[in-house]
């Protein structure tokens, strides 16, 4: 049975300050991330 609850992305604190550090070269690289995000999101699992 597919569960109805929503799923919730949490980043690790190494992912966020890899995240960071990359975006002072690749600017949109928050918005290139987004919509891996949103499909983990709304994926049914």
């Amino acid at each position: 049975m597919l569960s109805e609850t929503p799923v919730i992305v949490n980043f690790t604190d190494n992912f966020q300050q890899k995240i960071r550090s990359l975006s002072k070269k690749y600017r949109h690289i928050r918005t290139d991330i987004q919509p891996i995000t949103n499909n983990l999101r709304i994926t049914k699992w």
